[in-house]
C-alpha cells in the first residue's frame, strides 16, 4: 500500500511541475538560484560558502536568489541576507502535504526565469528537492553528486536528465563541511585552499550571566534520536552537585515536552527556555556557556558556531558526515557513542558506513556514567 501511495504521490508531484512548466516565462541573464533547503546544521556546514560563490568572477554581478528551509530563516536574516540579492522560503512539511501550497512555490521559482540553477544539497530528494530545478527553463543545471539516504537508485539515474552538470565532492564518511568545499572549489574553478574551514557565526555577544552555567538540549527531530529522559537527569544532578553549574534547558517549541519530562525527575533547579528562545538568542546563550551537551541535532554545529564546546551524542549513524568534526574546523568537539560503535570506530569496521547497518535508536545505550566521564576530562581542559 505504502509502494502504492508513493506512486500516485509521484505522478501527481510530475503533474504539477509539467503544468508549472506549462506557463511561459522569460529568461533573465544573469539570474541565478541556489537550493538549500535541508536542514539547520546542514545549512550551518554550508553558510560561510555563500560569500565566495557571490564575489567569484563568474557570478558577483549575477541576481543570486536563495531557495531555503524557513526552519533557519532567523539565522540567515541575522548572518547572511546581506550576501544575496532575495531569497525565497519553504515549509517542507506543508510542500510535502499542501498540493496547492507545492503549486505556488514551484511558480513562484518558474517564474523568476532564472538562468542558472545550482543544487547545494547532497541527500537531495526528487520529489521535495530536484523538483525546484525541473520547473526553471534554463540549459545550466549544476548538483553534488548525491547519497542515497533520500531517493531510490532508479532516481539517481534520473539526474542526468534534470542536470547537465554533476560534481562528485566525496561521498558519506566525508564530514559535510569538507565536501561542501571540495563542491564549491569545483564549482568555482577555485582552489579549495582559498575556500575557509569555519562554521563561525560571526558577531554573536554572550548573555551576560554572572554564574558558570551548561546548556542542554534534549529534543530532536526524530524520536529514535533522543536520549532517554533519566538518563539526562542523573547528568544534570551529577554537574549541579559536583561543579554547581546552572542549567539551561533549551530548544524550539517541538522539544517542550522533552525538556518538561527530564524538569520533572529532577530535585535540583533548572532554568526551562525550550520554545522561548529565537535562534540568535540560543546562540547568545551558548557563547557563554561553559559548554553544551546535546543529541544528534542541529544545536550542536551552533554550538560550534559559537566555539561554544559540545559533548554530541550520537547513534554513529553517518559516522563521519556530522561527526567527529575535524580539529581543523572545530576542535572542541566531543562526541559520544554507544560502546560497540567504538570498537567499530577503533576497527575501521565497513559497516560503520553503511547507513542500514546501524540505528539511530541505539543512542539510548549510552550510559550516563560515560557522559559524566567525558564531563569531567573537559572540566579540566575548559
Amino acid at each position: 500500500m505504502k509502494s502504492f501511495k508513493e506512486k500516485i504521490a509521484f505522478i501527481v508531484y510530475g503533474l504539477i511541475v509539467f503544468l508549472v512548466k506549462l506557463v511561459p516565462v522569460r529568461k533573465k541573464e544573469n539570474h541565478l538560484l541556489l537550493i538549500k533547503t535541508d536542514e539547520i546544521g546542514d545549512y550551518i556546514l554550508f553558510r560561510n560558502y555563500l560569500k565566495d560563490i557571490s564575489t567569484n568572477k563568474k557570478y558577483k554581478n549575477d541576481k543570486i536568489v536563495l531557495l531555503g528551509n524557513i526552519i533557519w530563516k532567523q539565522l540567515f536574516d541575522v548572518f547572511d541576507s546581506h550576501i544575496v540579492s532575495d531569497s525565497v522560503w519553504i515549509d517542507k512539511k506543508r510542500f510535502n502535504k499542501n498540493l496547492f501550497y507545492r503549486f505556488q512555490i514551484l511558480f513562484k521559482i518558474h517564474a523568476y526565469g532564472f538562468s542558472e540553477v545550482i543544487n547545494c544539497i547532497y541527500s537531495r530528494s526528487a520529489i521535495t528537492d530536484d523538483c525546484f530545478t525541473e520547473v526553471v527553463n534554463c540549459s545550466t543545471k549544476t548538483a553534488m553528486k548525491a547519497d542515497l539516504s533520500n531517493r531510490k537508485i532508479r532516481e539517481e539515474k534520473s539526474d542526468n536528465k534534470v542536470y547537465n552538470n554533476i560534481i562528485s565532492a566525496g561521498d558519506s564518511r566525508l564530514f559535510d563541511l569538507i565536501r561542501n568545499k571540495h563542491f564549491i572549489s569545483n564549482l568555482l574553478k577555485e582552489s579549495p585552499e582559498k575556500l575557509n574551514n569555519t562554521v563561525l557565526m560571526q558577531p554573536v555577544n554572550a548573555i551576560n550571566i554572572s554564574k558558570e552555567y551548561v546548556v542542554i538540549f534534549s529534543g530532536a527531530g526524530k524520536q529514535s534520536k533522543k536520549w532517554r529522559p533519566d538518563y539526562f537527569a542523573t547528568v544534570i544532578l551529577y554537574l549541579v552537585e559536583k561543579y554547581n553549574y546552572t542549567i539551561y534547558l533549551a530548544g524550539g517549541k517541538g522539544d517542550i515536552s522533552d525538556s518538561k519530562a527530564i524538569s520533572d525527575l529532577l530535585s535540583v533547579p533548572v532554568i526551562d527556555v525550550t520554545g522561548k528562545t529565537t535562534m540568535l538568542e540560543s546562540l547568545e546563550l551558548l557563547k557563554g556557556a561553559k559548554f553544551a551537551l546535546s543529541v544528534d541535532t542541529g544545536s550542536v554545529h551552533m554550538a560550534a558556531g559559537v566555539n561554544c564546546p559540545v559533548i554530541a551524542l550520537y547513534s554513529g549513524v553517518h559516522y563521519g558526515r556530522f561527526a567527529p568534526y575535524p580539529t581543523e574546523v572545530f576542535n572542541h568537539f566531543y562526541d559520544i557513542y554507544p560502546d560497540f560503535v567504538d570498537k567499530m570506530i577503533e576497527k575501521n569496521d565497513p559497516e560503520l558506513y553503511n547507513p542500514t547497518y546501524l540505528s539511530y535508536n541505539i543512542i539510548k545505550e549510552i550510559r550516563p556514567e560515560k557522559v559524566i566521564a567525558q564531563i569531567d576530562k573537559l572540566y579540566t581542559s575548559i
